[in-house]
């Protein structure tokens, strides 16, 4: 295995820890979770930016087919999470809203 493999591998392994760091996602542990996924994704984009620096791009993409497949399903991720939070945004909206609206009414009732 050569440099540019093994420099792959570690791509890989970023990407990997993404996808770990979402699995593990959850309300009590989002802000930490949000951290690792941020400093795995920079240190992917550290790693892929000097990679295109020091050899071809059609070589690179050669080499590296598979990290397009999983970027894409962490984005899909990162599309479900923001989703997931926006409803749960919005049902929350809605509760206060309707208390609100149900305070009015009994304040407007005395």
């Amino acid at each position: 295995m050569d440099v540019l493999d093994t420099e792959i591998k570690r791509m890989e392994t970023y990407l990997d820890n993404v996808e770990n760091s979402f699995t593990n996602l959850q309300d009590d542990n989002f802000d930490s979770c949000m951290e690792r996924i941020k400093i795995n994704i920079s240190k992917f984009e550290d790693t892929k930016n000097e990679l295109i620096k020091n050899n071809s791009r059609e070589l690179l993409r050669r080499r590296s087919q598979g990290l397009g497949q999983k970027v894409k399903q962490i984005y899909q991720r990162f599309d479900n999470v923001i989703k997931e939070k926006k409803s749960e945004q919005d049902k929350l909206k809605s509760l206060l809203l309707d208390s609100l609206n149900q305070k009015k009414l009994n304040n407007y009732k005395r």
